[in-house]
């Protein structure tokens, strides 16, 4: 496994992020153990909060998987679910089930 954090790419992931940014599994993995996660339709966030909107609203780091790759952006809890099937729908190939 590849030290990440040598190689952590949720710093460039900074609030307001206008899109996904795809990640690597070991990523995902560390993402999903570091923190009990919060999960929503589609996917989970780190449990805890990354940065804040200018309302004081929590944003998270959220990642979904989407045909065996996986992305990753910070986003309000009350939206991720929403970006997660637009994720989806915007990648070619066959559309999948979209799980927790």
């Amino acid at each position: 496994m590849k030290d990440l954090r040598t190689v952590w790419p949720f710093d460039k992931l900074r609030h307001p992020c206008a899109e996904w940014a795809e990640i690597a599994e070991e990523h995902y993995w560390h993402a999903l153990e570091v923190l009990p996660p919060l999960y929503f339709r589609g996917g989970f966030a780190i449990g805890e909060a990354a940065n804040h909107t200018a309302d004081d609203v929590p944003v998270h780091c959220c990642i979904v998987t989407v045909r065996g790759r996986y992305f990753a952006r910070e986003l309000p809890m009350d939206i991720a679910a929403r970006e997660a099937e637009a994720l989806r729908a915007s990648l070619p190939g066959d559309s999948e089930p979209v799980g927790v």
